[in-house]
């Protein structure tokens, strides 16, 4: 099994697992808002408004030190640190990437 299978595989068991009322979680964070990376910060918004998320308006939040943990064309797997210092996992959708604009 390929890694990209391995994590496609992943989202599809974290969705299922999230339906179940359980008190156990799994080891990573999917994020499928529309975000973009830049130096060691990921900027995430959850309403998927690009503008917001190029400005940092609106709902949108980073996660600090991240680094790329495995990326290919489907997926990027960051190991970063959220705003209450919580280091993980966290997976994110290439469709979902904006890239800054430059003019």
């Amino acid at each position: 099994m390929t890694t990209n299978e391995a994590l496609t595989k992943a989202i599809q068991i974290k969705k299922e697992f999230a339906e179940l009322n359980t008190q156990y979680g799994l080891e990573f964070d999917l994020n499928e808002h529309m975000w973009f990376y830049s130096g060691y910060e990921i900027t995430i918004n959850s309403e998927n408004n690009k503008k917001h998320l190029l400005e940092g308006d609106g709902d949108t939040y980073c996660l600090e030190y991240g680094r790329i943990a495995y990326e290919d064309e489907q997926y990027v797997v960051f190991f970063a640190q959220d705003c209450f210092g919580d280091s993980g996992y966290h997976l994110f959708l290439q469709e979902n990437r904006v890239y800054e604009e430059t003019d």
